[in-house]
């Protein structure tokens, strides 16, 4: 029953008031019951009763009489009664009112932020679990835009340990009010909005799916879920689904693997993760599916249409103007039927499917992509600016993979072809080949490369127990020195090939360790040099073994010289071994292409003639303390060493040189200088950087003359030096020389040397004609320090004196500072014994132009 009490007040005072004033006279002759009747007769009042199943209908005109007449019989205090129920009736409903417009958007505020409960929740939970899985809300509440929230809700596995299947952190949930009003709580649809949702792939929190901007609308039917709507971001990707689902209650979610995620969600996991690294350019791609299926059969799940479009996007710097794939989906069998890349180079076309019940996938693929980006991002050097394309490459193949056995089992084979390019300003003019693969086994043939450098053929082939290859080329090497890196780029900035370097080799091995392979083959080399020593041609027999490399039948030229023999390079051991080597080549020029510290040792002694070499010993490449290499010397023509700023010019050479951990000993036994005999016993060390070095000389019957004219420019001394000397030096620090000796000359004129020519004057003003006696002997024992001559007892001896000298001569500054004393011999000798002390002489000048004085006399007397 509804009751308009407003306008019954309203007309109730209104018809009073008029009553009032025109029947006074009436209402002082009513009793007080009376008056009460009346007032309810003009009141009008109408009254409306509305049942739940019947239509309204007012109260029948009787009724008002039966009214009027029941006044007429109640008392008065009865009446009175009647009345203020009535009125409290009206108060009553107006404070009811307020209260509804006060209370109900109070009691909404309250049910925002607090929550609607606990009892509630946990009725809302019961009503979203299923038979293998359950449901827990952290708060639940309403909104009045929304309606009904639930917030972080999560779907736990019903084990024991309660795997967290899927996580949503607000959804909207509408229960049917039909089964509400019964006491049936029951969930009518889902609404999402603005909200983000990951599901764990493990037992662990990581790794997740994220799915972010969720917006969805998921309408519940009886063993029944129908997705109406439903968008999301993944990794950058828009992605819309519709579709329908059967049993969701009894849905039972897979176990996942006690060691970890598995190999499922390790690939969800790297695809989230490349997917993140992909820039999008533009509107971002979309992905449209519509699935339906059987939560309780898989095998029913399908996907009838499922497109990918995208516009352009780079990737590691992979720059893609669109892609587009179509897929279909059903019975476990997931089918590319067309999948589309467009890039700066061209398009690349396939199609494929994959059974996940059998395990297997193949895809077919042809057309033209940037393989020099995607090379860089398959070998992760993410270095695309190395490389620049001038033509559109071409590759075709198939690919399928199997893994029912537990390991994957791929399988293929790739035709390609390439134009022109650069890789960091090499330029290639063609490359192409095709590859076969299946599981282990890999077969690289007809591999084809023409470019600026040269040109390589090869194939490879891998199969276990069995790893061959055959390469024949014809390469510049120094023009692949933009391309190289490390040690290899520093051997080959020394090199400067004229020809090219021609190459023919086969190998093979039971393992991929290069030292395992056997191999033979042969190389050419022609006008080259390696560290400035060139060569004119030079040819060899390659064999491979045990990690070793022989070159067999070495044949090299440098004009009308040659050398033969075998070199082996172990790179096992990191040492070239040397059997026996002939040669009459310069031996600088062979070491600078075998080991330059010993070539840099070698330099100092520089032959006329290019000797008669034999090699034998071995170098290590790595380690010089397993040098031990012997070099028989035999040198006709002689040999040019230089001692002490002067060049000394050896002939008929005989010697031997050896190489022993780090240091080189030189023994040469016979040699000719200057018309003498000369032996020399070396030690010079070939650490870089150690100049250090020792000798022993022995000189017999030296031209005197020739000695004088080289380290003192005179040219008038006669006779015959023998001499021993014995000292070690530094090279390029000619006051670090420190040694001793002693020198014989005989059969000369020693007078007539400029250093003791003066005295001939000195003598003659004693004794007219003693000066021009000719002094035919002189001994000495010297000894040399920081640039000094010193000698004690130089003694010079003739028929008619003897001279006794001692001092200092500094050979590297031209000075000298020398005592001598004149004994005349005979009668002479004799008289002039009590004045023997004025024959001292003394010079301290130019050791080159000397001045004697008299010892006691001073230059003023």
């Amino acid at each position: 029953m509804r009751i308009n009490w407003s306008f019954l007040f309203k007309r109730f005072r209104t018809q009073k008031n008029l009553e009032d004033k025109n029947t006074t006279a009436q209402e002082n002759l009513l009793s007080n019951s009376e008056k009460v009747n009346y007032e309810l007769r003009t009141a009008n009042c109408e009254l409306t009763v509305r049942p739940a199943d019947r239509s309204v209908t007012p109260l029948h005109p009787i009724a008002h009489k039966g009214r009027r007449a029941r006044h007429k019989i109640l008392p008065a205090w009865a009446q009175r009664l009647e009345f203020i129920a009535r009125h409290f009736i009206v108060r009553l409903l107006q404070v009811g009112a307020l209260l509804i417009v006060i209370g109900i958007p109070f009691l909404l505020l309250i049910a925002r932020i607090h929550g609607l409960g606990d009892g509630v929740r946990k009725r809302f939970e019961n009503a979203l679990s299923g038979q293998f899985y359950e449901v827990k809300i952290h708060r639940l509440f309403f909104s009045i835009s929304e309606g009904l929230i639930a917030e972080d809700l999560r779907l736990l596995e019903q084990t024991p340990s309660h795997r967290l299947l899927v996580h949503a952190n607000r959804v909207a949930l509408s229960p049917k009010l039909s089964y509400l009003a019964r006491g049936i709580l029951d969930i009518d649809s889902f609404q999402l909005r603005h909200t983000t949702i990951d599901i764990p792939l493990s037992n662990t929190e990581e790794p997740r799916l994220r799915l972010t901007h969720v917006e969805a609308k998921i309408i519940s039917s009886p063993g029944q879920l129908n997705l109406s709507y439903a968008s999301f971001n993944l990794c950058g990707i828009n992605v819309r689904v519709h579709g329908s689902f059967l049993n969701p209650k009894t849905f039972s979610p897979a176990p996942v693997s006690s060691e970890g995620p598995g190999k499922i969600a390790q690939t969800i996991e790297l695809f989230q993760k490349k997917l993140g690294e992909i820039q999008w350019e533009g509107t971002p791609p979309l992905l449209e599916m519509e699935v339906n299926g059987d939560l309780n059969h898989t095998e029913s799940l399908h996907a009838d249409a499922i497109t990918f479009r995208s516009g352009p996007f780079s990737y590691q710097g992979w720059q893609m103007k669109s892609v587009m794939a179509d897929f279909e989906y059903a019975n476990f069998i997931l089918k590319l039927s067309q999948f589309s890349l467009e890039d700066k180079s061209g398009e690349l076309h396939a199609s494929g499917t994959t059974d996940l019940q059998k395990k297997q996938a193949s895809v077919d693929f042809s057309g033209s992509c940037d393989l020099a980006a995607l090379g860089s991002i398959v070998l992760n050097q993410g270095k695309n600016s190395d490389w620049t394309m001038i033509d559109s490459p071409h590759i075709e193949g198939s690919v399928s993979v199997d893994w029912s056995s537990g390991t994957a089992v791929t399988r293929g084979e790739i035709h390609g072809e390439e134009g022109r390019f650069s890789y960091r300003g090499i330029m290639i003019n063609k490359i192409s080949g095709g590859c076969i693969f299946e599981g282990g086994r890999f077969l690289l043939r007809d591999l084809q490369v023409i470019g600026d450098p040269g040109w390589i053929y090869a194939d490879f082939m891998m199969v276990p127990n069995d790893y061959r290859m055959r390469i024949s080329g014809e390469i510049m090497p120094q023009l692949l020195i933009p391309a190289a890196q490390g040690k290899l780029k520093e051997f080959l900035s020394t090199t400067n090939f004229k020809d090219p370097a021609k190459l023919n080799f086969e190998a093979k091995g039971a393992t991929r360790d290069p030292f395992s392979f056997d191999g033979f083959g042969n190389i050419i080399l022609g006008r080259s040099s390696v560290r400035g020593a060139w060569l004119d041609s030079c040819t060899a027999n390659l064999n491979l073994h045990d990690g070793a490399l022989t070159f067999q039948n070495i044949v090299t030229k440098i004009g009308k010289e040659m050398g033969q023999g075998d070199c082996i390079y172990d790179f096992k051991n990191q040492e070239a071994r040397f059997p026996k080597i002939v040669s009459n080549l310069d031996p600088v020029t062979i070491m600078m292409w075998i080991d330059p510290h010993i070539a840099a040792s070698l330099k100092d002694y520089r032959f006329h003639q290019a000797p008669e070499l034999q090699v034998s010993g071995l170098v290590g490449l790595r380690d010089p303390q397993k040098n031990n290499l012997k070099i028989d010397i035999n040198a006709p023509k002689g040999l040019d060493y230089t001692l002490i700023q002067r060049d000394l010019s050896f002939d008929n050479v005989v010697g031997t040189v050896r190489i022993k951990k780090q240091d080189l000993f030189a023994d040469i036994p016979h040699a000719k200088l200057f018309g003498g005999d000369v032996s020399i016993n070396s030690t010079v060390s070939v650490v870089p950087g150690d100049g250090h070095y020792a000798a022993k000389v022995h000189l017999e019957g030296v031209d005197f003359k020739s000695v004088t004219k080289l380290y003192l420019d005179y040219d008038t001394s006669e006779g015959k030096l023998s001499a021993d000397y014995d000292f070690t030096a530094l090279g390029g620090d000619d006051y670090a020389m420190k040694g001793q000796g002693s020198l014989l000359i005989k059969d000369g004129n020693v007078l007539a040397m400029p250093v003791f020519g003066p005295l001939s004057i000195l003598m003659n003003d004693i004794i007219p004609g003693l000066g021009y006696q000719a002094a035919r002997r002189a001994t000495a024992d010297f000894t040399v320090q920081k640039g000094v001559i010193t000698t004690k007892n130089l003694s010079i001896q003739s028929a008619e004196f003897s001279m006794i000298g001692f001092g200092d001569i500094y050979y590297l500054e031209d000075r000298m500072n020398m005592s001598v004393r004149l004994n005349v011999k005979g009668l002479p000798g004799l008289v002039f014994f009590p004045v023997s002390k004025l024959f001292e002489y003394v010079s301290d000048g130019s050791a080159k132009h000397p001045t004697w004085r008299p010892k006691f006399v001073t230059l003023g007397q």
